[in-house]
């Protein structure tokens, strides 16, 4: 049986891991949101813990509404069984016009998880 494709509504948070690659020094790095289409899951969905992954640094989340607001899309394009990555009810794609600079989406992401090692100090 085949997800339904829904309307996100803008209230709604959508998750990205975030590979060690674009994670230093404190800072998110652009080239988290370097191609035309990012992946991410949609919260009624998913969460946190189901959206990380072996290599993740850290998830970050984007409002619906404030992803709008940057004149990006956000389409839910879930993913059915049989298909690559699948099942994933929650993928959805952020889509970013030729005019939005990458820049521009990372100041609207909040980080809500990150890994031990860029925590130190902590046990």
């Amino acid at each position: 049986m085949a997800f339904e494709v829904e309307e996100i509504p803008d209230e709604a948070r959508v998750f990205h891991h975030v590979h060690r690659d674009h994670f230093s020094g404190g800072h998110l790095s652009s080239a988290i949101f370097k191609r035309a289409e990012t992946s991410v899951n949609w919260e009624k969905y998913s969460s946190v813990d189901l959206t990380r992954r072996p290599k993740s640094k850290l998830i970050i989340s984007l409002f619906a509404g404030a992803i709008r607001s940057a004149e990006a899309s956000l389409i839910h394009s879930p993913i059915n069984e049989g298909e690559p990555y699948g099942p994933n009810q929650a993928h959805s794609d952020i889509i970013r016009n030729s005019k939005i600079a990458p820049a521009q989406l990372v100041r609207l992401a909040q980080i809500c998880w990150i890994s031990q090692e860029e925590r130190p100090g902590e046990e």
